[in-house]
């Protein structure tokens, strides 16, 4: 088998960014002594709050005021490890209504601490693909993403060069839509990632099956991350995937562990 290059993890985000932070770091730490290159966070790693908080949590990516960002730029160039993550931003923008909102932010920081790419969930040029609005009523739920996070405008970009050979950046509920994943694969990704906090009934009924869906109908890998509600007993895990030949990983199940 070939060496480790990438290790998926999982954390249970809560509403603090402090101990949040506490965990991701004690995520890349444990997959750099593991061998990995390059560490896979989930969905909102910067925190899970009531959509009363999201405005005051969130920071721009940029600000030197974003700890959480910020710190995890100087933990990856002290480690040499890449990292993908997905935060709360907030909006750059002059439409009032989002003030009360924010972006949901896929990044990738390389291993000297760069940012290298952001993608803010959900941009493409296809109308049809949107944010998580869902109305089941009067039979199921009503959830409406809209309500609290501003779509992006740019469409993802291929990110060349990573670890992972060149990485197409997608967040949750952007997996149902298979255009954007074969609009990032026409451009050249060998790879996708989906950070997710998927819904637990939809999640366990859909999410392999999509992923799946999407590797094949691309031959690409995809970035499997699991989905656990906040009810989970443990705080953080880490799976390392080794490589065994182009487009196939295998999971190196002595590399795992739980905190």
């Amino acid at each position: 088998m070939g060496p480790i290059i990438a290790a998926v993890a999982q954390m249970t985000s809560t509403p603090s960014v402090a101990q949040n932070l506490k965990t991701a770091l004690g995520l890349m730490e444990r997959a750099s002594i593991a061998g990995a290159r390059m560490l896979f966070l989930p969905e909102a790693a910067d925190f899970i709050a009531p959509a009363a908080d999201v405005p005051k949590l969130s920071k721009p990516v940029h600000s030197e005021n974003n700890e959480f960002v910020q710190t995890l730029r100087e933990e990856a160039k002290k480690l040499g490890l890449w990292l993908n993550v997905c935060i709360h931003e907030t909006p750059d923008t002059s439409d009032k209504d989002a003030e009360k909102k924010c972006h949901n932010t896929n990044l990738v920081i390389s291993g000297g601490g760069d940012i290298l790419a952001t993608y803010r969930k959900t941009a493409h040029s296809n109308p049809e693909v949107h944010l998580f609005d869902v109305d089941l009523a009067p039979e199921g739920p009503t959830i409406k993403e809209s309500n609290t996070t501003v779509a992006g405008t740019a469409p993802a970009e291929p990110v060349p060069a990573t670890p992972v050979g060149t990485l197409g950046l997608q967040t949750c509920f952007d997996l149902r839509f298979s255009d954007a994943a074969h609009g990032l694969l026409s451009k050249g990704c060998t790879a996708l990632t989906y950070p997710s906090a998927f819904a637990p009934h939809t999640g366990a009924a859909h999410w392999e099956a999509l992923l799946r869906g999407r590797a094949i109908e691309g031959e690409s890998t995809t970035d499997l991350q699991l989905y656990f509600r906040s009810t989970i007993t443990f705080q953080a895990s880490v799976m390392c995937l080794r490589v065994r030949k182009r487009g196939s990983t295998t999971l190196d199940e002595s590399r795992m562990g739980t905190q």
